[in-house]
């Protein structure tokens, strides 16, 4: 899937080469398997496919908090999927108008 339109993960995680950051912290997590040290990592790629997922859905057009909820209840729980679109508003990837969120 193409996640070249991602070029933040937070206010202060710049992706300034899509495949450059997968490839380096693929590279790491392989070469550190079982280091915890390097589990900032691995949570970056899961925000990534998970930022990346949210966008994709809401390609389809304006949704509620609840249908993303419903879409994304397999890697989120309520909590961590507000915490996400918090992040995305953040970010200025998408906005919430009428209690509904589209991309910006």
């Amino acid at each position: 899937n193409d996640l070249s339109e991602i070029n933040k993960l937070d206010k202060s995680t710049e992706i300034k080469d899509i495949n450059e950051f997968i490839d380096t912290h693929i590279q790491y997590l392989e070469f550190n398997a079982g280091n915890k040290t390097f589990r900032p990592y691995y949570d970056r790629i899961i925000r990534l496919i998970n930022i990346h997922m949210i966008g994709k859905f809401l390609k389809t057009g304006e949704k509620t908090f609840d249908e993303i909820l419903t879409h994304m209840s397999k890697y989120h729980h309520r909590l961590s999927l507000e915490i996400e679109l918090q992040t995305l508003q953040d970010i200025s990837a998408i906005v919430l108008e009428k209690n509904k969120y589209r991309l910006k």
